[in-house]
């Protein structure tokens, strides 16, 4: 079976194991059996911490119910609604319950049309903290299959809701569309009339959770004067090193040979950059070792070649990573490029004729290039500092291309390779 097929079967199985999604991880009717708990605590009615293991999703999903363990190992589970606790915490995810009046007005035109009436839910419901500050900001996703987003002043009981509800608008040409009574901004500018300068930039911010987010964390890290001037904060990269060891199992094609798998260890470092920003997206940057050593074999009669490879190579993998969601068990895909310098060459022909035995150092009678490249897509798992991928890579031809050597311009050697790499880092994230 051709490589690239293992490495297909293999990821399917990696994550139809892991069974993640959206829906499939919270709700209740659901196909997806294992559990998956984190240290955590809730806060009940009575004002008493109850220290244990709560069950963990997809975080950008607000659960319509908590359930907790005193231990990870224990059957017994208990569901708390909103109605039964003040709050509850894992990793570094706080949700609060309130209960509160919600927008639930339609926001397809039809309905408008038909019923263009604002609508209201008063209800119980568990609230992530997203931003804490002078300005919290707090949301709920999943009511009405749609998010919503509140905010709160530092020394206020009152929780606002920002909306933005849509209304049926005629154009200038005569026709009419939906548009927002932007209602979110007029709030917005409300809890932060103590800072001058910054209502343009709330003009400015659109009705969705990253430019909300934005908005909030520079109002709440503005530097502190007397008048209180608003500043933007600046973005902080989040760096991660860490150091790698792995298995690469390789197939070599060749125009005339055909290569055993070569099997050898992989060492490495790297280094990770993350903006706050954008907490799943990770530009990885590697520098790995890799010696290749595989044979192949062709025989008739007395005439027998040997076609040995022997590399040593020095790669740089630059590539962009994607995290699915933060748990104790993370999914990730991987996709990026691979440089490689091969700094040491002994590969050679062995040409054994009636026992007159002659070699070569071109086994095509081209060299192989000092630089090649190619492409590669890995999938993995992220547990604490531990990071574990199997990836798959193609380079199509590692010999010299020059004109030069135009008298064996279909000789090729192409390089398959399955990887499984290990990686700690030296900082948690």
């Amino acid at each position: 079976m051709k490589i690239r097929y293992i490495f297909l079967i293999t990821c399917v199985l990696m994550f139809s194991e892991l069974g993640f999604g959206q829906k499939n991880i919270l709700t209740e009717d659901n196909s997806f059996r294992r559990t998956f708990f984190e240290k955590g605590w809730v806060i009940t009615n009575n004002d008493d911490t109850l220290k244990g293991f709560i069950f963990f999703g997809y975080i950008e999903v607000t659960p319509e119910f908590v359930r907790f363990k005193n231990s990870e190992s224990s059957n017994d589970e208990i569901r708390f609604k909103p109605e039964d606790i003040l709050e509850f915490k894992f990793a570094n995810n706080i949700f609060v319950s309130k209960k509160l009046t919600i927008d639930v007005s339609p926001s397809d035109y039809d309905e408008i049309k038909s019923n263009p009436e604002q609508k209201t839910s008063t209800k119980t419901i568990f609230l992530k903290k997203q931003v804490q500050g002078r300005v919290s900001l707090l949301v709920h996703y999943g009511i009405d299959e749609r998010n919503h987003y509140f905010a709160q002043k530092e020394g206020d009981t009152t929780i606002y809701e920002l909306t933005n509800r849509m209304r049926i608008k005629e154009s200038s040409s005569g026709g009419t569309g939906l548009a927002g009574d932007n209602k979110y901004l007029g709030i917005l500018s409300f809890l932060m009339s103590d800072v001058k300068d910054i209502q343009t930039t709330i003009n400015k911010t659109k009705f969705k959770l990253s430019s909300i987010e934005e908005l909030i964390s520079d109002y709440n890290v503005t530097s502190t004067t007397n008048d209180k001037v608003y500043s933007i904060r600046k973005e902080e990269i989040k760096l991660i090193s860490g150091i790698q060891i792995g298995l690469s199992s390789s197939i070599y094609n060749a125009s005339v040979y055909t290569f055993s798998n070569s099997n050898t260890p992989i060492l490495g470092l790297y280094l990770k950059f993350q903006l706050p920003r954008f907490q799943r997206l990770f530009f990885n940057n590697e520098l790995q070792y890799i010696s290749y050593d595989t044979k192949s074999y062709y025989k008739l009669n007395n005439y027998v070649e040997t076609a040995e490879l022997k590399l040593k190579n020095i790669e740089y993998n630059p590539s962009l990573r994607f995290n699915f969601f933060h748990s104790k068990f993370t999914p990730y895909v991987n996709l990026g490029l691979f440089l490689v310098l091969n700094f040491q060459d002994n590969s050679k022909l062995i040409i054994n004729n009636n026992n007159i035995i002659s070699t070569r150092n071109n086994l095509l009678g081209v060299p192989l290039s000092a630089f090649s490249k190619g492409v590669f897509a890995g999938v993995g798992i992220a547990f604490k500092r531990l990071d574990f991928e199997i990836r798959y890579s193609k380079n199509q031809n590692i010999l010299e291309k020059s004109n030069v050597y135009y008298g064996n311009k279909n000789a090729f050697i192409s390089v398959q390779s399955v990887n499984c790499i290990l990686s700690y880092s030296f900082k948690s994230y």
